[in-house]
């Protein structure tokens, strides 16, 4: 599959907050290699990404819902997951990977 220019400055930001999100919480994420890098969805504008762990033997997923409202454009044209949605993003995934929640699977949507 060809990722589209548009595409990798999407996937790019992803990838950012997942460095962002392990230097905060410790959780070490990645975009799950099984996946397409980002899932379009052809009824909408949102950005679809499937997460796991990269230690995770338990095959636990995330479904990341993001619209593209939900990203800043930087000057140099490259793009960064909004600091309120990355909030929003590491609260729920916190939630999903603590001991108390035993999903195998979980959907994080983050809309405006």
């Amino acid at each position: 599959m060809t990722v589209s220019t548009g595409s990798e400055s999407y996937i790019a930001a992803v990838n950012d907050l997942f460095v962002r999100l392990k230097n905060s919480t410790g959780l070490d994420l990645e975009l799950h290699p099984a996946w397409p890098p980002v899932i379009l969805d052809q009824r909408s504008l949102n950005l679809g990404f499937k997460v796991h762990r990269r230690q995770d033997e338990g095959g636990r997923v995330v479904s990341l819902v993001i619209h593209p409202l939900k990203f800043d454009c930087l000057s140099d044209g490259t793009k960064r997951v909004k600091p309120t949605a990355e909030h929003e993003i590491g609260e729920a995934f916190g939630r999903f990977w603590s001991d108390e929640d035993g999903r195998i699977h979980t959907l994080v949507e983050i809309l405006p």
